[in-house]
Formats: C-alpha cells, structure tokens, sequence
C-alpha cells in the first residue's frame, strides 16, 4: 500500500515540523521568562506589568498553536500510533 505510507510520511513529517515549531516558542517563551525574572528588579512596575501581559499573551499564542496543530493532524487521516507519538511529544508545559 504505497499511497498509506506515503500518508504516514506526510503526516509524520507534518508532525516534526509542529513539534519542532512549538519546541522552538518554547524555548523562546523560557528564555524572555528568565531574562525579565532577572531584570524585574530593576524595572517600573508599569514595565514589569507590560512584560507579564507579553508572556501572557505568548503562552496563549503556543497554546493556540498547539490546539491548531492537533486539528490539522486530526483531520489528515493517518494511523492512531502517529497521532499519538505527536500528542505524546508536544504537549507544552512551562
């Protein structure tokens, strides 16, 4: 059945890149958490206000994202065990 495994390479490939996309706003969000931690002291309250509004609203954006991701592979018909080897490896916690 080639036009199933070219399926299951589609997906799995569709997959990498969300889990890759998520891991890099991750990443992003850990390291703007840990620079505006250290710099907190030293800002306004206004400012430092301003900087949690900004995590915030980047924390909503990955979970958004994340829920995108998880309806656009659902809708790819492909195999219960890639689907869930995705949800298994993406699920972004801070």
């Amino acid at each position: 059945m080639p036009e199933m495994n070219d399926a299951k390479a589609e997906l799995e490939k569709l997959a990498k890149t969300y889990e890759t996309d998520i891991q890099t706003m991750a990443a992003e969000l850990q390291s703007k958490v840990k620079q505006y931690d250290t710099e907190a002291a030293a800002q306004t309250d206004e400012e430092n206000a301003k900087r949690l509004q900004e995590v915030q609203g980047m924390e909503q954006s990955i979970r958004q994202y994340q829920g995108q991701a998880q309806q656009e592979l659902q809708k790819k018909p492909m195999c219960k065990n890639t689907r869930q080897t995705y949800y298994e490896n993406t699920s972004y916690r801070r």
